[in-house]
């Protein structure tokens, strides 16, 4: 049995919940016992081999609608196929339009930042291969 009244509350929504459903249940047996019988008179009458027939197919879009493509594109997600060689790939330092005025965060170096120097803006750690050339750690 939970202790924290939050655990507490938690534990007797649940509770309800089950309880709901176990009367729920009980409530329908009727209706669980008629369903059955129906279900038995079906199954009785249905012959073995009778074949299933097929919904029918579905029509085919008006000429206008088709393209030559396999792929299109819905809501920036391409549906179909497409050969790896058409696929685009970004190179190095092709990372896009910036959004709508709003700026990339110039690179600051981390160490002068942890050390609390105030160079952190023009300091050579700014670059991922860099080494700070105000601290040493």
């Amino acid at each position: 049995m939970p202790k924290l009244p939050c655990h507490i509350r938690t534990y007797i929504r649940q509770w309800m919940k089950n309880q709901r459903s176990k009367d729920l249940f009980e409530q329908s047996k009727s209706g669980r016992e008629k369903l059955d019988e129906l279900n038995s008179i079906e199954q009785a009458d249905a012959a073995p081999n009778q074949p299933i027939p097929l919904p029918p197919a579905i029509p085919q879009p008006q000429p206008g609608a088709m393209h030559n493509e396999p792929y299109t594109i819905v809501a920036n997600s391409l549906i179909g196929e497409i050969s790896a060689n058409q696929v685009p790939r970004r190179k190095r330092g092709n990372r896009g339009k910036d959004k709508e005025g709003k700026k990339r965060r110039p690179r600051r170096c981390l160490t002068c930042m942890r050390q609390g120097g105030t160079n952190f803006a023009t300091c050579k750690g700014r670059s991922p291969n860099g080494k700070c050339e105000y601290y040493s750690e």
